[in-house]
């Protein structure tokens, strides 16, 4: 039989191995458990919530209007310089159509690249396109 003094250093140590072996197994658990909790709490942040998934939307459509609205000032810049111009007033009107032309893409690939990322794809409005064509100038949204 233990004596006073080794029973309670014994039920000490008893206790501090629970405890360390109870910290290891539930920070194991915390650790095998994080990416799901990771993916879960994502999921919440994005498909769950409705403000997000609204601006979500009209990120979208505000991009993809933005490649239409580019498109009618390079064809209403185009149409003024075929209606006859100055020399000067045309090579003003080249300049911007290259500055529209430049808008265009950049609109049309940030939205291009949205549609690639996984938490916007199926958010997207379903009469919007999947993805917008660099050659197409008659973007319909």
């Amino acid at each position: 039989m233990l004596t006073g003094f080794k029973w309670v250093v014994g039920v000490v140590v008893f206790f501090a191995a629970v405890g360390v072996v109870v910290t290891l197994v539930s920070g194991g658990t915390s650790w095998l458990t994080a990416p799901f909790r990771g993916a879960v709490d994502a999921r919440e942040q994005t498909v769950a919530d409705g403000d997000y998934r609204n601006a979500t939307y009209n990120h979208f459509y505000n991009l993809c209007t933005s490649v239409q609205a580019a498109e009618d000032a390079i064809e209403n810049l185009e149409a003024e310089k075929d209606a006859g111009v100055s020399e000067d007033r045309g090579a003003r009107i080249d300049q911007s159509i290259t500055a529209q032309r430049n808008a265009r893409l950049e609109s049309l690939r940030e939205y291009n690249a949205a549609t690639q990322q996984e938490t916007k794809e199926f958010m997207k409005d379903s009469s919007l396109p999947e993805s917008l064509d660099v050659a197409d100038h008659d973007t319909e949204c």
